[in-house]
């Protein structure tokens, strides 16, 4: 039910009432794979916005409520907002942060590649290359 709502917000760019879902969610003490859903699609609406100081109050909210990315494609989508608005310094940050509790894909591996390739970012590039075969990620 819960990802259906969620689906019609974000079909219809309903930012601001997904944060009052999530926030009767938190208040009425909702299962872990609802708030789950509901802080995801925030995130991705976000990410999709370019409101990247948005998606990085999420993201940490999120975080803080002990819950973690559902799926590489969350964390792909965030990646990519933060190319799009060139902030590459608080991309790594984000990394940081999230290594913890999500393990990156090798389809995350290559939009960092792809991204850090495009804005010319050699060494950043080299950097997460040799992230992706410390990860075993090929």
């Amino acid at each position: 039910m819960v990802e259906k709502v969620v689906g019609l917000y974000s079909e219809h760019g309903k930012v601001e009432e997904m944060e009052e879902l999530l926030s009767t969610v938190v208040e009425s003490g909702q299962a872990v794979t609802v708030l789950s859903r509901v802080n995801s699609g925030i995130i991705r609406m976000y990410a999709t916005l370019n409101r990247l100081d948005d998606v990085e109050y999420s993201v940490g909210r999120m975080l803080k409520q002990g819950l973690s990315f559902r799926c590489a494609d969350d964390v792909e989508k965030v990646i990519c907002c933060y190319f799009r608005v060139e902030a590459y310094d608080r991309l790594d940050l984000f990394l940081e942060h999230i290594k913890r509790s999500h393990k990156l894909t090798k389809s995350t591996y290559d939009s960092l590649v792809a991204g850090y390739g495009r804005a010319g970012l050699s060494q950043r590039l080299d950097t997460v290359i040799k992230d992706m075969e410390l990860a075993g990620v090929r």
